[in-house]
Formats: C-alpha cells, sequence, structure tokens
C-alpha cells in the first residue's frame, strides 16, 4: 500500500499533530462544546478563548500561544495534561526534538504462512487496489477457501513478520482482529491504543473509539484486519474509515448479508483452481504418495480445508492418492443418508465432502494415542460455539464420564493429560485450532460433525447435556473475567439453539440451570436489555415446555420482572410482581414460600416506583404472615424486617429506619454470626440510614470498620464490598471531606472497570459520583463535563426513559446552572419535567425533584418571587403525597420560606422558618445537621426583619 500523498513543511507537520493529540485531550475529556469552553474561560481561566480561536487549534490551523492552551490542557486533562500538552507543544515550536518512534508495531496475532500457502494473485490484487483508492475490503467466500489465510499473507507483504523497522515495511501499523465477537474487537483496539499512548487500559470500550477517532488523525499508515465476521451487529460501530494509500481495513467473512458490503469493495474467494490445487497437492503431499493428485483435488471439489484434511492423513498413514480417493468415495457414499437433499447453509456436496474428509481425519486422529478421545471431544464440541470453546471445560468431570462412556477407557484413567493429547490430535489434523484459553472448531467441520451427530439420537440428546454440565463447571460465581463470561454465555446460547434444545428442557419436568445462569450473567454484567430479552425467550419456551403453572415457570417470570425493575422499569416490575403474586396465590397458596416471595417483591418495586409508604405497609404486613408461617428467626422473615426499615427511611423515617436496623443487626448476630453475608449487609444499611439520619461522620466510622470485615470475609472484589466503598466514600464527603469523597470513587472507579466493565451500572453510578463531589468541591464546570459524558453513555446503554438517564439529565441541568447559566438549566428542567411527568408520572419523587430544583434555579435567575410561587404548589402535592413530615416535604417548606424572603417577604420568611424549626425538632432533634441548617436561616431572617424596621 504506497503512500504517495505529498507531504507538507516539517513544521506544519509537527503543527498538525499537536492538533491531533489536543483533538484526542478533547475526547477524552467528554468532548465538551466549543461554545461551553469559551463562555468558561473567562471565569476559570481569567482569559478570553473565543470559538474561532478554539476551533482553529483543534484543526492545526495554527499553533496556540502557551498562556492560552495551557489553561486549555488543564481543563480538559488536570495537571498531567499540562505537562504532557507543554513537552508536545514545545515539539511543535521546534524547540525540542520529537522522540522516534517505536514502528513497526503488530497488534495481535500473526499467522505463519502454511506449508505450500497458493497465492490468489487475483484477490490479493483486489486488495491493493482497495488499500489505494480508500475503500475497506472485505474477503467473502465459502467456509474453508483460505480467506483468513489470504488476509495474513497480504498483511504479512506490508508488514513482515521479522521486520526491524519502517523502512521495510509499507504500513507503521497492523491491528489483528478476530471478530466474531464484539469484545475481541475492542480488546484489539484498545491494545493498539494502548502502544500508541491513548486511552485509559481500564476502559476498553472507550478507549477503543478512541483509537478509531486517533486513526482519523494520525499521520502513520496502518492497517486493520477484521477477521472472521459472524455478525454484522458485532462489527457495527468499530468499522475504521480508511484513507487512500495510508490507512487500509480489510474483513474476512462468510457471511452474504447486503448491509456488511455496503461501501466496501466484496473480494470473491472461491474453492482453488484446477492448478492451485494441484500445486498444492504436489507441494504438500511427500512425493512418493503423489500418484494422481488431480483425481484427489476433483474429488474433494478443490476445497482448501477438505484438502488440508487429505494431505495430514495421507502424510499419516503413508496413503497414495489412489488409495486415499478410494477410501474417500466409500466413506462420502456411506454418509449419503445423513445429508438431506435440499440446499443446506453451506451447500450439500461441499458438507459431504468436508464431512467425508473429516471422519477420516477423525478416524485417524482416534486411532493416535488416546485412541478414541478426539471423536468424542469433537462429538461434545460441535454443539458449541464455534468461535470458542473455553479449554476448562474439557477438564471437567462432566467431559471426562463422556469420553469414558464413548472410549474404553475408565474415568479414573481420563487426566488431563490425556485430554490435551486428544486435543493436540484434532489440532494436527486441521479438525480444530486451539490457544491459550479457547479451542475453535471450524464452522464447516462443526456442522459436518453435528449432522454425523444426529444420526445417533440419543448419544446426540447425552452429549447436549454432558455439554450444558460442562459449562456450569466451569462457570464462576463471582465472574471477574468479562471475557471468559462472555465465552460461557455465547457456548450456552449456541447450544439452546441446537436441535437438541428440547433436551435441555428435561422432556417436560424442567430447564437445565445452564439456561438460567446464562441469562443472570447477562444481567449481573449490566447487560440488562439483553438479561430481559434472554427471560422472555425462556418464558415462551416454559410456557410450551412446561406450562404456565409450572414453578420453574412462575419463577422465570419473577426474574424477567426483577431485571425488568432494574433495567429502570419499577412501575413495570410492580405490576409484573402484582400479577405473578395473584397466579402464585391461586397455585401454590397464601403460605407457599414463592408466593410470600412475590409479596416481598411487590413491596419493593412499589418504593422504587415512588410509593415507599405503601411499600412499608406492604411490608409491614408481610412481616406479620413470616411471624406466624416461618418464625422470627427464619432468613425471610430477616430480609422482610430489613426491607420494612430501608422502606421507611426511604419515606420519610430515617431515625425509625436506623432503630429497626439496630434491632434487627442484634438478631443477625444471634442467629447468624458476625460473619455472614446478611450481617455484614445489615452493618451495612445501618450506618447509612443513621449517615441519613444526620450523622455522617459517625456512619464514616461504621463504614470504615465494615469495609475491613467485608474484605475479610467477602474478597475485595465482592459486590458488597465495593457498594460499600461507595458508601463509605459517600460518608466521607457528608463528614466535609470533598476532595477526599471525589478520590476515593475514582479509586473505586478504576477497581470496577477492572472487574465488571465500562457499561455496567455501577459503573455509571460512580462516575456520576465523581461528577457530584468534584462539583461540591468547587468546580462545577468540570462536573458538568463530567456529568455530560455520563449522560450520553446511559443514552446509549439504557435508553431515554431509564430513571438513571432522566437523574443524568437532571445532573448535567444543576452543574449547569451552577458553573454560572442558571437560564439554560431551567430550559433544561422544563424539558426534563415534562419527560419525568410522562414516564415517572407527577407524583413521583424525581418529578417533585427536578421541580424543586426548576424553582431554586428561577430564583438564581433573578425571580425569587416566582420561585416561592413554584415552591408553594410544589408543598402542596407533597403534602397531599408524602406527608408533612416527610424530608423533602420539610426541605421545601424551608426553600419556600427563603425565596420568599428573598423575594421581599421577610415576616413570611421569619414565620416559615419558625414553624419549621419547631418541626424539625420534634421529628429530627436539636443535633441534626438540618435542624442546625434551619437554626442558622431562623436566625439570619430574624436580623434582617430588625434591620428592616
Amino acid at each position: 500500500m504506497p503512500n504517495d500523498a505529498e507531504h507538507p513543511p516539517e513544521g506544519d507537520e509537527r503543527i498538525a499533530r499537536f492538533a491531533g493529540w489536543l483533538r484526542s485531550l478533547h475526547l477524552e475529556a467528554g468532548e465538551p462544546s466549543l461554545s461551553e469552553i469559551s463562555k468558561l474561560s473567562v471565569g476559570k481561566f481569567g482569559i478570553h478563548i473565543s470559538k474561532a480561536s478554539l476551533s482553529e487549534w483543534l484543526t492545526g490551523k495554527r499553533l496556540p500561544p502557551w498562556e492560552k492552551v495551557e489553561h486549555l490542557a488543564r481543563f480538559l486533562g488536570g495537571e498531567e495534561g499540562v505537562n504532557e500538552c507543554k513537552r508536545r507543544w514545545r515539539i511543535a515550536r521546534g524547540e525540542i526534538a520529537e522522540p522516534d518512534r517505536r514502528w513497526p508495531v503488530w497488534i495481535g496475532s500473526k499467522l505463519t504462512r502454511p506449508d505450500s500457502f497458493q497465492p490468489r494473485q487475483v484477490e490479493r490484487a483486489a486488495l491493493a487496489a482497495a488499500g489505494v483508492t480508500g475503500r475497506a475490503a472485505i474477503v467473502s467466500g465459502f467456509p474453508g477457501t483460505g480467506k483468513t489465510h489470504l488476509a495474513a499473507a497480504y498483511a504479512a507483504e506490508l508488514m513482515p513478520h521479522d521486520a526491524a523497522d519502517s523502512s521495510k515495511c509499507m504500513v507503521d501499523l497492523t491491528v489483528w482482529a478476530p471478530a466474531g465477537k464484539r469484545v475481541d474487537i475492542v480488546t484489539a483496539y484498545a491494545a493498539a491504543a494502548a502502544q500508541v499512548g491513548i486511552g485509559d487500559p481500564a476502559d476498553p470500550d472507550e478507549t477503543a473509539h478512541k483509537f478509531l477517532d486517533w486513526l482519523d488523525i494520525t499521520d502513520a499508515r496502518w492497517l486493520v484486519v477484521l477477521d472472521n465476521v459472524t455478525d454484522a451487529k458485532a462489527v457495527a460501530g468499530l468499522w475504521p474509515v480508511p484513507r487512500p494509500g495510508t490507512g487500509q481495513v480489510i474483513g474476512t467473512t462468510s457471511r452474504t448479508d447486503s448491509t456488511l458490503f455496503e461501501g466496501r469493495d466484496k473480494v470473491l474467494l472461491e474453492a482453488f483452481t484446477d492448478d492451485q490445487a494441484n500445486t498444492y497437492l504436489n507441494e504438500a503431499l511427500n512425493p512418493s504418495l503423489s500418484d494422481d493428485p488431480a483425481s484427489v483435488a476433483t474429488a474433494l471439489q478443490r476445497l482448501p480445508l477438505a484438502l488440508a484434511h487429505a494431505v495430514a492423513f495421507m502424510n499419516d498413514r503413508h496413503l497414495r492418492c489412489a488409495s486415499y480417493r478410494d477410501l474417500f468415495d466409500k466413506r462420502k457414499h456411506s454418509l449419503q443418508d445423513l445429508f438431506p437433499d435440499e440446499a443446506e447453509l453451506f451447500g450439500r456436496e461441499a458438507l459431504l465432502t468436508v464431512a467425508a474428509t473429516m471422519s477420516l481425519a477423525i478416524d485417524r486422529a482416534n486411532q493416535a494415542k488416546p485412541a478414541g478421545v478426539a471423536g468424542a471431544l469433537l462429538e461434545l464440541g460441535c454443539l458449541l460455539d464455534p468461535n470458542g470453546i473455553p479449554l476448562d471445560a474439557f477438564h471437567t468431570l462432566p467431559a471426562h464420564a463422556y469420553i469414558a462412556g464413548r472410549t474404553d477407557l475408565e474415568i479414573d484413567d481420563v487426566t488431563a493429560l490425556v485430554v490435551t493429547s486428544a486435543l493436540a490430535n484434532l489440532d494436527r489434523f486441521s479438525i480444530a485450532t486451539r490457544d491459550a484459553h479457547a479451542i475453535r472448531i471450524h464452522a464447516l467441520v462443526q456442522h459436518a460433525a453435528h449432522d454425523l451427530l444426529l444420526g445417533i439420537p440419543t448419544l446426540a440428546d447425552s452429549a447436549t447435556i454432558i455439554a450444558a454440565e460442562m459449562l456450569i463447571a466451569v462457570w464462576p460465581d463471582v465472574e471477574r473475567d468479562r471475557y471468559q463470561a462472555q465465552l460461557l454465555r455465547a457456548n450456552t446460547t449456541t447450544l439452546a439453539s441446537t436441535l437438541h434444545e428440547r433436551v435441555l428442557w428435561g422432556h417436560g419436568s424442567g430447564a437445565h440451570p445452564v439456561l438460567f445462569r446464562a441469562a443472570r450473567s447477562l444481567g449481573r454484567a449490566g447487560l440488562l436489555a439483553d438479561a430481559i430479552e434472554a427471560y422472555r425467550a425462556l418464558h415462551v419456551r416454559a410456557l410450551e415446555r412446561l406450562g404456565p403453572d409450572h414453578l420453574e415457570t412462575l419463577g422465570i417470570r419473577g426474574n424477567l420482572a426483577y431485571w425488568r425493575g432494574v433495567a429502570g422499569d419499577a412501575a413495570g416490575a410492580a405490576i409484573a410482581s402484582e400479577a405473578l403474586f395473584k397466579d402464585r396465590l391461586r397455585v401454590l397458596g397464601p403460605d407457599h414460600p414463592d408466593t410470600l416471595k412475590s409479596r416481598s417483591s411487590l413491596a419493593h418495586w412499589r418504593a422504587e416506583a415512588g410509593n415507599p409508604a405503601g411499600a412499608a405497609a406492604g411490608f409491614a404486613a408481610l412481616k406479620n404472615d413470616h411471624l406466624q408461617v416461618l418464625g422470627p428467626d427464619h432468613p425471610d422473615t430477616l430480609v422482610t424486617r430489613n426491607n420494612l426499615a430501608v422502606s421507611r427511611g426511604m419515606a420519610g423515617d430515617p431515625a425509625g429506619a436506623a432503630a429497626e436496623l439496630e434491632s434487627l443487626l442484634d438478631d443477625r448476630l444471634r442467629v447468624s454470626g458476625s460473619d455472614h453475608p446478611e450481617t455484614l449487609r445489615t452493618r451495612s444499611n445501618l450506618a447509612d440510614w443513621r449517615r441519613l439520619a444526620g450523622d455522617p461522620a459517625g456512619a464514616l466510622v461504621e463504614f470504615a470498620a465494615l469495609l475491613t470485615d467485608l474484605e475479610r470475609v467477602l474478597g475485595a472484589e465482592n459486590p458488597y464490598t465495593l457498594d460499600t466503598r461507595g458508601r463509605l466514600a459517600s460518608s466521607r464527603g457528608e463528614a466535609g471531606d470533598l476532595n477526599g469523597a471525589a478520590e476515593a470513587f475514582k479509586a473505586l472507579l478504576a477497581d470496577q472497570l477492572r472487574i465488571v466493565g465500562p457499561d455496567h451500572p455501577d459503573t455509571l453510578s460512580i462516575r456520576n459520583n465523581i461528577a457530584h463531589w468534584l462539583g461540591r468541591a468547587g468546580d462545577p464546570a468540570k462536573a458538568a463535563v463530567l456529568s455530560e459524558a455520563v449522560l450520553k453513555d446511559r443514552l446509549r446503554l439504557l435508553g431515554p426513559e431509564h430513571p438513571d438517564t432522566l437523574q443524568s439529565r437532571s445532573n448535567l441541568a444543576a452543574w449547569r446552572g451552577e458553573a454560572g447559566d442558571p437560564a439554560g438549566a431551567i430550559v433544561e428542567f422544563d424539558d426534563l419535567l415534562a419527560d419525568q411527568i410522562r414516564i415517572l408520572g407527577p407524583d413521583h419523587p424525581g418529578t417533585f425533584n427536578s421541580r424543586s430544583n426548576r424553582a431554586s434555579w428561577q430564583g438564581q435567575a433573578g425571580d425569587p418571587a416566582g420561585a416561592a410561587a413554584r415552591f408553594d404548589e410544589l408543598l402542596a402535592d407533597e403534602l397531599r403525597v408524602l406527608g408533612p413530615d416527610h424530608p423533602e416535604t420539610l426541605a421545601t417548606r424551608g426553600n419556600h420560606a427563603g425565596w420568599s424572603g428573598q423575594a421581599g417577604d421577610l415576616a413570611g420568611a421569619k414565620a416559615g422558618y419558625e414553624k419549621l424549626l419547631a418541626d424539625r425538632l420534634r421529628i429530627l432533634g436539636p443535633d441534626h445537621p438540618d435542624t442546625l441548617l434551619t437554626r442558622e436561616n431562623l436566625a439570619y431572617w430574624r436580623q434582617q426583619s430588625l434591620r428592616d424596621r
């Protein structure tokens, strides 16, 4: 891919590289608008930076002066950004030399050229032409035609594997990304980004997109190969934009989706030509065996994969072409009845051909020591994901038992060495390939093996159950490795989509646990929409296989309601839970544990939907029934007491919640002991409600002690441990250490990204908390930038109507107001309120909160009378919905009094605070922070009243 572009003068090139780095810094900061930066420049930097100047700096039209770009770099990247900016700015000015680039760089697998590789000159020329014209090229064709090897050979031409410097290369950077799964592409891009010094290794998804942006602006020459695209959706948004002569994109696929080729060159790769097939056999075969290669090539339809099977078999058996042709014809004829006459996905004749060569190869692999094991492994592997099966799954007891049943080995004789040797045999005969973590079986081989397995229905059923047991055996309770979790889910999906799926439902007796484990794994990974869809699909199957009143069908409905609620549809979860409760009451009776569980879920989701008082009433009634049916020390009784306490706190009684939890903790310690997870959780809830009841300093001490115990008992990466770190950080902030809270959440974010990834809802919440505490610490502009980035991700992951997305809009509007734009905050809150009333309803706590914010910013914008009027309207609704003693009702009374005073009604402000103080003394006591704040406000307005006389 030669580069014939004319280079700009050296100084302009340095400025262009500086501008490219500045754009990357701008992206990392969440892409604040130029208008926003310009608007904040005077108040934030003490100097004015116009939008026009910003645009020129970011596009490389001119180099910015240091006294201005220093402040911009600090705003976008902190002190680290300033230091790096100074170095790059001096390089751009020519003051210091630019360090040598460490090109060439190759990211990903380096596929060695196979023995007797046949160059495809026509197709290779098409790839080169696409590189010159700046179009992406996709090598497409029948499975087994050598698409990956063609792409690998072309990549090695542009960057030889042994090249020590760029002078021997036509590209500086090569990225080889397996494209069967989105996570594999993201991982490759993140590794490349780390090599060129951009992005955050702890956030691979975001870093991958920054790498794509970097490809757009870099002056380096590059090649990106997306190998084996199996799903157009998996690569959506991850195709780099090619550049004529300097940036090339190549994909390989067996798919025929028209959307995959839109705007891209299709390079069709078919079977070998006669000359290529004969040349391959003459080169690859032992010369003494090459008596009639043309007849073998013709019989095998010149399919490279089938020819590779044949060559491995003949060389191993020292078998001449005529003899192999004889064996092949007989084997193919014996398999005719296993394949239907109608056209298959891969073509019936091709499947027959590969099935015959594969079965001969398997026979030979089975004859090699350990005898018979390779075939048993393939019977299991053909039911699982062709893009990768965890190697550990074949080393489990279920797999060993299956191998023993299919061979003459006793189960104790099936050792790790036996399995490893058999996997090596599959690799040697071109049946499968493996790396350190997974084994991959070519889709065509897998399809043929599966059709062979179908010939023995009872064996196929047995293999299906064993494959499911293998996945369960290696599925960790805590999914720390996101790649492993995704691999297990993909294999479950493949297994459940086979013709033997009915076996996983126990012929009507119940579903296999692996189906539920995969669905739950999606939810725990933060893939909420996928989890909901998985449970919906399970429900459809359960209705068909088990009937509507089966325990597992009802249980699936409970899980579906739960994940709907977690995904933000609390009202829908409450409705679904109520319907489930009625059905369980009808089917199981009032005292069945599942019926009681439905009542608990119903109360919980009512609280989340904005009715904590109704939830508290539901939990109180449930507590009484639990005491009668289960007894005081039953785990479900204790859980209900916890939920009752929490709902009371949510309904406006934090002190009552703390008292209830304190009593519960005594019983937890007596019944379960100090290290039981539920005891630790109760300690966490007690500390939290004490914090909310006005004692953040005390909560800080309790959370610190609890965290030590959680790390000892559950481990540092347990979700409860991570949650407690967040509560400890919040307590630190509420106790007065605002910067300490922000730093604690930053440290938590690094671990959260590593453990559950960037798109998990908890990760987004932590990022939101970082913005919150930075804003509270005096940097509302930075808080607005970070809040906007969180909002973008929540819109992408959760959608516009999720409560978390709505909360992010509220946060962003508030921080923009704090940063000096109260009028803009009013506009954003008006838009938000319209959506909240439509989605949540007018009486939802979130709607009330936005009305409060809207009123406050009206006052901040210079209309205190209008603010007081809005708070008066809000107070009437909160009295109706929440009652007079709810914390939010009391807060609204304070806001109404304050803005009435600002509007000139000093007597009204003084009277309002006098009444509020009396109620807060009664409800919260004299030492609560809210009570103390009310005293201060009352003193202020009394003083103002005296001055006004």
